[in-house]
């Protein structure tokens, strides 16, 4: 299984270019008021025209739980803890058209992130939001991250195409260790490469691939993923995109030997409400089909997960 994880990280650039070079070129109408609408997600692939204002705002909520194992004498391992793990972030993102051809536009966004460790493993993951019930755990919360977002179309007959760079430095007054639960003391760099395809009437497909660096004074984040969408118009104002995600990460540390490799295989489904043109609303379900952390003393218990992203997205100064 680590072998056919591999190849489908080495394989995820090839695949995604390989799907731009053989599809035609060209630009429509109704490419773009399809763009337009889409947020596939949480992602928005539509370079705006001069002048145009896009507003996101999206909540990620994840929760699983964490067992603890133990070998015995034998060899063998048991489970000697279970505890809940919940992140919740919400990102809010401001992006400007400021070219006449619409070509790229640049944008500022912002990330509050919440975090709880619960020993009691079958607690509620609404527990992130207050400060109830120290005796199993305590939560945190926090303005974690302020950055900046660059998106382009490299080529002018093939607006399918579009490429993305971010870059986020951390913020706030929080005290070391809750910076590093937050993930608030990581800068990151990112770079993202979307394509769009009509492949039918109301069908279309979406291919994504993403490369992610985080560094902080401690600790260095390598991170590779990978998703793919089939997109179905289901007719009005509704669309549903089921997908596949694949996402390899490194985590290391600047001092001593310490190094972990974690690879996930999600499968999920999306829901998009597009009340009006220039208003929408996204809702995605994820599953992980396979979840390594690279550790034997640890595990995530996938019948536990759940993660759910609510994202709201409005087209301004049209």
């Amino acid at each position: 299984m680590i072998k056919r994880l591999r190849l489908i990280r080495a394989l995820l650039p090839i695949l995604v270019f390989g799907f731009i070079g053989t599809s035609s070129s060209g630009q429509s109408l109704g490419f773009l008021d399809t763009t337009a609408q889409l947020f596939i997600g949480g992602a928005s692939t539509y370079i705006l025209p001069k002048d145009q204002l896009e507003v996101q705002f999206t909540n990620g909520l994840t929760s699983y739980w964490l067992a603890y194992n133990e070998f015995t004498q034998d060899n063998y391992s048991r489970i000697a803890n279970r505890r809940r793990t919940t992140f919740f972030q919400q990102k809010l993102r401001a992006i400007y058209g400021f070219s006449a051809s619409q070509r790229w536009d640049l944008g500022v966004e912002a990330s509050y992130n919440h975090y709880r460790d619960d020993d009691d493993a079958r607690s509620s993951p609404l527990r992130v939001f207050s400060d109830g019930h120290p005796e199993t755990g305590y939560s945190y919360r926090g303005l974690a991250s302020l950055g900046f977002r660059f998106r382009a179309t490299p080529v002018a007959s093939l607006p399918e195409w579009t490429i993305q760079a971010g870059y986020s430095f951390p913020v706030g007054n929080l005290a070391p260790s809750v910076k590093r639960l937050l993930s608030s003391d990581l800068s990151t760099a990112d770079l993202l490469s979307t394509f769009f395809r009509k492949i039918g009437d109301g069908s279309y497909y979406f291919v994504q691939a993403q490369g992610l660096y985080q560094y902080s004074t401690e600790r260095v984040n390598y991170q590779g993923a990978g998703s793919f969408y089939l997109v179905q118009r289901l007719g009005g104002s509704w669309y549903l995109f089921p997908g596949l995600s694949y996402v390899w990460s490194n985590q290391s540390q600047k001092r001593g030997n310490y190094s972990n490799i974690s690879q996930i295989i999600f499968g999920g489904v999306g829901l998009q409400w597009q009340p009006r043109f220039a208003y929408s609303f996204s809702l995605v379900y994820l599953y992980p089909f396979r979840y390594d952390i690279g550790s034997p003393f640890v595990e995530v218990v996938p019948n536990s997960y759940a993660s759910i992203n609510l994202g709201v997205r409005a087209l301004l100064n049209r």
